[in-house]
């Protein structure tokens, strides 16, 4: 595989997600043109952020390990699977929000945390190219002929 990883349509990914493993797409590129919450959130739901909490963190408070991450002035930083987990578990929490209206700042914490995670990926996946090829190997089992318009190069 070429180390020019190919970027998916996370609105494609999700419909495909493999049930069995918990992490197979964790490594999976994130499209730094996607740059707002709408069109990037599809990209959080490609792991499970719950499994890789009791998995990885050992179940820890969420409300505590989360914020770790975050610095004073409001940006992210920390290890790609780490922030990754992050961005799913924020995500969530703003689904949960917007069911009583628009979260402004939770959506501006998520925009600056996917940059973050988009920056993570770029410094790290070259020491993961094992788990780069598990996930373009699904992807390309389930889309073989990748005739979907969502599949890009």
């Amino acid at each position: 595989m070429s180390l020019h990883w190919r970027v998916f349509d996370p609105h494609w990914v999700i419909n495909y997600l493999p049930e069995e493993h918990w992490r197979t797409l964790m490594w999976l590129r994130p499209n730094r043109r996607l740059r707002s919450f709408d069109s990037n959130y599809p990209y959080s739901l490609t792991i499970d952020g719950y499994e890789y909490a009791e998995q990885v963190w050992k179940a820890v408070d969420l409300n505590e390990k989360i914020p770790s991450y975050q610095a004073a002035d409001g940006s992210w930083d920390g290890p790609f699977e780490d922030l990754r987990c992050c961005l799913f578990h924020l995500q969530r929490r703003i689904r949960w929000a917007e069911s009583g209206g628009p979260d402004a700042e939770g959506r501006r914490m998520y925009n600056r945390l996917y940059t973050a995670v988009c920056n993570a990926w770029s410094r790290e996946f070259r020491n993961h190219q094992a788990d780069l090829e598990t996930a373009y190997k699904y992807l390309d089992s389930i889309n073989p002929e990748k005739r979907t318009p969502n599949y890009k190069r």
